[in-house]
């Protein structure tokens, strides 16, 4: 029985997907989504929360499902969307973008606790469930063992959280961006296989513009990497359009430090200054993690960059020693530590990493001394110096 604006009963779905299996896309990826609404911070008030984000998932779903598609409520907040009329990548880009406008109309409405995550389906797992089984792990089983198909990239946002030595607690998350291929989980540059310039620069923004639209109050400031490459910069609008993106209808002011990386060194100076004006017209702090020389670094303080990072796992992956890599951040404290920056490490690795940075006036700090990487950011809490450094 088919109910209103795409919705159907558990038998009238299962029809849709053994018409859709018959036709031959039985291992189709793409056509079929679980959208899920999820506590981002587990806490008394998600059963209060729950009703009302899932009534207005659903009237979403109402108005942005075609007549032929369909979609199956397994609870509150829990949809399987099947698009049957559509490609792997037209069924991909219409489930993230519903699930977008559910997460914007989320956080507008001061449901800052709510996550929205989006799962790829295989079709034929709905009928390969054991008796008894629940749908959702049997499909969640066969997205595990089936292989991905061609071309297919998972990208995923993680949190680090971000400790600051002066005011001895975390502070703040830093997002990162992940990539599982070939039975690797890669984070930040390792990502782009095709370097600085991979074309995959706008894929990695889209994702983390997705984060920033999400990013809940109580957790302080996120740290959100951007890429900049001559892809991202060649879109509509530039960066000029994905920082309005980032401002969404509530504002990121005091939420989000947008982390300019990539090439940034190598773009003219007036485009940069026009990326940092539009991202100040939306109320952003900016960090660039960059290895400047002075004039750079003076012509970035210029622009209005507060914070200047550096990345200690690139150094190491770029071959440095230990002590080589501390005799980098050494130089970059001393030659520009009258410009004013705030200086931050990310991806520290040992306490002593953590140790000296701090003894040389780099304030803020990521990586295994803080605590890992993780699908859930982390609220701001004390964390005493003796324990980092242990």
């Amino acid at each position: 029985m088919k109910h209103e604006a795409g919705f159907t009963d558990a038998a009238g779905f299962r029809r849709v997907v053994a018409s859709t299996v018959s036709s031959g896309v039985a291992a189709s990826f793409g056509r079929m989504h679980l959208v899920s609404i999820r506590p981002a911070d587990a806490g008394e008030n998600w059963e209060r929360l729950l009703p009302k984000a899932a009534a207005i998932a659903e009237n979403i779903l109402r108005h942005r499902l075609a007549s032929d598609d369909s979609c199956l409520t397994l609870g509150p907040g829990r949809y399987l969307l099947l698009f049957p009329g559509l490609d792997e990548a037209e069924g991909a880009v219409k489930a993230a973008a519903v699930a977008q406008e559910i997460r914007n109309r989320l956080v507008g409405d001061a449901h800052q606790a709510v996550d929205i995550q989006t799962s790829i389906l295989p079709l034929s797992s709905l009928d390969t469930a054991a008796p008894g089984e629940d749908p959702i792990e049997g499909m969640q089983k066969a997205l595990a063992s089936a292989p991905p198909p061609a071309g297919a990239i998972a990208l995923s946002v993680e949190y680090q959280p971000v400790w600051e030595a002066h005011a001895g607690g975390v502070v703040a998350n830093r997002a990162r961006i992940r990539r599982d291929f070939a039975g690797q989980t890669m984070y930040e540059a390792a990502v782009m296989l095709g370097g600085e310039n991979d074309p995959l620069a706008v894929a990695v923004n889209d994702a983390m513009a997705a984060a920033a639209a999400a990013w809940p109050d109580g957790f302080g400031p996120l740290f959100l990497p951007l890429q900049i490459n001559v892809h991202s910069l060649a879109l509509p609008g530039g960066l000029d359009a994905l920082a309005r993106r980032l401002a969404g209808s509530r504002g990121i002011r005091g939420r989000v430090v947008v982390e300019l990386s990539g090439t940034v060194a190598d773009i003219g100076r007036p485009q940069l200054r026009a990326v940092t004006d539009a991202i100040h017209a939306i109320g952003a702090e900016i960090a660039v993690r960059v290895v400047p020389e002075r004039a750079t670094a003076a012509f970035l303080r210029d622009c209005g960059v507060r914070y200047l990072c550096l990345n200690h796992a690139k150094a190491k992956l770029a071959g440095f020693t230990d002590s080589a890599v501390y005799a980098l951040f050494t130089v970059v404290a001393r030659e520009i530590e009258d410009l004013g920056f705030e200086l931050c490490i990310w991806n520290t690795a040992t306490p002593q990493d953590v140790k000296r940075g701090a003894a040389l006036g780099y304030g803020r700090f990521s990586g295994a001394p803080i605590g890992p990487t993780a699908p859930l950011p982390t609220r701001p809490r004390p964390l005493a110096a003796d324990r980092v450094f242990a």
